[in-house]
């Protein structure tokens, strides 16, 4: 599925940890009030969210890494969901049924 804004929404809530894409990149997003997102609520929709440990370094990420030398085990603040879209679809866009079945609850 390609990635847009509004369908990876729908994986924030906190039980989904890891959006997992084609290709099997993999990252974290989280958006909540205890993440740096922006709103900083649990509701959204959001338009910035906090992006962790990319399966691969994406450098348009890099201006918003907390450690700019460690791109894959790093925290990205404030991330423009954009930049988190073009990232998925450049590994083949979301793999809905990966995704889904990593759920952490």
């Amino acid at each position: 599925m390609r990635a847009t804004i509004r369908n990876i929404q729908e994986f924030l809530p906190e039980e989904y940890k890891v959006i997992w894409a084609k290709d099997g990149f993999n990252v974290s997003v989280d958006a909540s009030k205890y993440h740096y997102c922006d709103p900083k609520d649990f509701y959204g929709p959001w338009n910035k969210v906090e992006v962790k440990y990319p399966f691969k370094p994406y450098l348009p990420l890099r201006l918003y890494a907390d450690d700019k030398k460690n791109l894959t085990a790093t925290v990205y603040r404030y991330v423009p969901l954009d930049i988190v879209c073009n990232m998925l679809n450049e590994h083949g866009g979301i793999d809905i049924e990966k995704t889904r079945n990593n759920i952490i609850r």
